[in-house]
């Protein structure tokens, strides 16, 4: 065998780490921008371990950016999210006819 052939079958026992968007969701809200936080919330699709979820804030309350999949669990995830930045569901959107759904 050549070493350059045993280089690439090193390279391939040789396990790559995670990419950011394979981790598990962690919990925390982070701020990455004045008036934009970012929450990851949980998401069970081969390959993904999370989305990362942007809350714009404005004085009427946040719009969202890539919420998900309507799961339970995602919704659940991000009520707590919003609850750590002291929102709640009615203050996400403009429309509040939507505000009471329930999983």
């Amino acid at each position: 065998m050549t070493d350059g052939a045993k280089e690439v079958k090193e390279a391939k026992r040789t396990k790559r780490p995670k990419r950011q968007e394979q981790e598990h969701a962690r919990e925390e809200v982070t701020e990455v921008a004045p008036g934009v936080l970012r929450m990851e919330l949980p998401i069970h699709i081969p390959g993904l371990g999370h989305v990362n979820c942007y809350a714009l804030m404005d004085d009427e309350g946040a719009a969202l950016v890539d919420p998900g999949l309507p799961t339970p669990m995602s919704f659940h995830a991000l009520k707590k999210r919003l609850a750590q930045a002291d929102l709640q569901i009615l203050d996400v959107g403009r429309d509040r006819r939507t505000a009471n759904i329930e999983f």
